[in-house]
């Protein structure tokens, strides 16, 4: 497989696609070409011609397949998530069976580790978010040897929970039943089901991987960080970072993202600055208030979805920020995007309460002003941010002191 991002040029079956381009325009229509530079879809009798430095995803027109049940979510050293209906080691040969469903080719060496979702009985949702921390924080630690993460069940009337333990040794072969573990030079057949959460596998540490040219989504919630892809008229052949191999049918497939380095969405940097002034002075209760109204990503500040109401419609969206008036944010983005694009309005739920002035600037120039208010409905931002090292986000006073101030920019990102 080409260690380019396309193999050669490739002139496609019927497939149909909708893609989406850094400028926000959506085309759908018959993929018929495709190369490492350009792409060219029939759209109606007319062919257009897209440079693909400037796409951001595409979408397959078809019936999506339905996933198999997932027995294991593997993770390989690129970062890749695969979840696969059927999973097994013998030594350094590995199979196994995307959930998609699809064909896969790893090796141990592109594994960093394996979790099994099959467990029974199922845990309620605070056990299940408890051992999704415990087995995170497991995956995280620094290990100089493989280690095998064991579910232990704490049965009492006061502690009912699900506690994982990790032992450090050598993991041989995995079946549907059971791991072969070398622990303390003993071998150990450890029965799988409902006792092992998982297994770490280390790997010396190794040069950086390159960043993947794209990633692609299949309909059982994998995400493959790809480094080559091969288009075919029934589907893709890929190749990750990691040097895994897999074909997928266009059925399985959900999405193929381009955006990486391309866009990245405010809610998912740091920002370099946070500030929040209430209206009038709050004495001792200023610090715990600062924590109240500190900005909150991809969430409102109930913990619930962003959402905005339109003039027909109320839309969901699973990117953005939650600010409260005053507060300011510096994002340090050094000059490397064109545009910041956001949809800024209130809380829908405050109905036509809330009203702030919201003020962009680029380094020392102002950029954007604008009010927003509930009685105004979501203002769409596009702003040109070329060259600007620091951005930064006034959230205002506005009309009506600070009440129910809860300014939403959702889908806030800067684009390349």
């Amino acid at each position: 497989m080409s260690s380019a991002l396309f193999a050669g040029l490739v002139v496609m079956g019927a497939v149909e696609v909708s893609l989406i381009t850094l400028d926000g325009d959506r085309h759908t229509g018959r993929l018929i070409e495709l190369s490492s530079d350009a792409m060219v879809i029939d759209s109606a009798g007319t062919e257009i011609h897209l440079d693909v430095a400037g796409i951001v995803s595409v979408v397959p027109k078809v019936d999506f397949a339905t996933p198999l049940r997932s027995i294991a979510e593997v993770k390989l050293v690129d970062k890749t998530v695969l979840f696969l209906a059927h999973f097994q080691m013998d030594g350094d040969q590995v199979s196994g069976e995307l959930s998609s469903p699809g064909n896969v080719s790893l090796r141990r060496k592109d594994i960093s580790a394996i979790r099994w979702l099959d467990h029974e009985p199922r845990l309620d949702q605070e056990s299940a978010r408890s051992v999704q921390f415990q087995w995170e924080e497991a995956c995280k630690a620094d290990v100089a040897s493989d280690r095998i993460v064991i579910r232990r069940q704490r049965d009492s009337d006061r502690d009912q929970r699900v506690v994982l333990n990790g032992l450090s040794g050598v993991v041989h072969d995995v079946t549907e039943e059971l791991v072969r573990f070398e622990y303390s030079k003993k071998q150990l057949d450890v029965p799988r089901r409902n006792k092992v959460e998982g297994l770490i596998l280390y790997h010396p540490r190794s040069r950086p991987s390159p960043p993947p040219v794209c990633l692609l989504a299949d309909v059982s919630g994998s995400e493959i960080h790809v480094q080559s892809l091969f288009v075919e008229e029934d589907g893709v052949e890929c190749r990750t970072v990691a040097g895994s191999d897999m074909k997928l049918s266009w059925e399985s497939i959900r999405r193929i993202d381009f955006s990486q380095g391309k866009i990245v969405f405010l809610s998912d940097m740091e920002p370099e600055r946070v500030k929040w002034t209430p209206f009038l002075s709050a004495g001792r209760s200023q610090e715990w208030l600062s924590r109240l109204y500190a900005p909150r990503r991809d969430q409102n500040f109930e913990g619930h979805g962003l959402r905005l109401r339109f003039e027909s419609e109320t839309r969901d969206f699973e990117k953005g920020l939650a600010v409260h008036s005053r507060a300011e944010l510096i994002y340090r983005i050094d000059g490397q995007f064109r545009r910041f694009v956001a949809w800024a309005g209130i809380d829908p739920d405050l109905g036509d309460q809330g009203d702030v002035r919201l003020v962009i600037h680029g380094d020392s120039q102002q950029l954007f002003e604008s009010n927003v208010s509930g009685a105004g409905g979501p203002v769409a931002l596009d702003v040109d941010v070329s060259g600007v090292r620091r951005l930064k986000i006034l959230v205002d006073f506005g009309n009506d002191l600070d009440v129910a101030d809860h300014l939403y920019l959702c889908d806030s990102k800067v684009t390349k």
